[in-house]
């Protein structure tokens, strides 16, 4: 979930509305044999909160939204549940389970800073403290070009 004063990525139990969750899209580039993401919003029409940003990391190793300008940047790589780079040979409208998310370096996205709030928690996003995460990804589209 974006953090919607400071555009860095949250992980929370609290329940939000249709309305205000985000989607992405996943661009894939092949380099050497290895396939490279580059992930942005995707809330398109009226009303979107998100619109066209980039997922990237911050100087300080947070995950945040950050305006798609200039060249593209194929910073991720999925890796699936099987330990397996994800390939777009694997991509289909469909549910992929327990993916997570790895810098083109190598560091996998990680939930740090567990903070209670009332009955609900949150997590900051970064690469390099706290547990992997684990997505459920649900694919909508296949060969959607890039946001606008």
């Amino acid at each position: 979930m974006p953090n919607y004063k400071n555009g860095w990525l949250t992980l929370t139990n609290y329940p939000l509305d249709r309305e205000r969750r985000t989607s992405f899209w996943f661009g894939c580039w092949e380099y050497e044999g290895q396939h490279f993401y580059e992930v942005r919003t995707n809330d398109l029409g009226p009303g979107a909160v998100h619109p066209n940003l980039r997922l990237g990391w911050s100087h300080n190793n947070y995950i945040g939204l950050y305006p798609a300008k200039g060249r593209l940047a194929a910073e991720w790589q999925l890796q699936g549940n099987d330990g397996q780079m994800v390939a777009p040979s694997r991509i289909a409208v469909d549910t992929l389970w327990g993916v997570s998310l790895k810098f083109t370096h190598g560091s996998a996205m990680r939930a740090y800073a567990r903070r209670q709030v009332r009955n609900y928690w949150y997590s900051f996003l970064n690469e390099a403290e706290g547990p992997t995460l684990r997505f459920k990804l649900s694919i909508s589209q296949v060969g959607v070009g890039i946001p606008d």
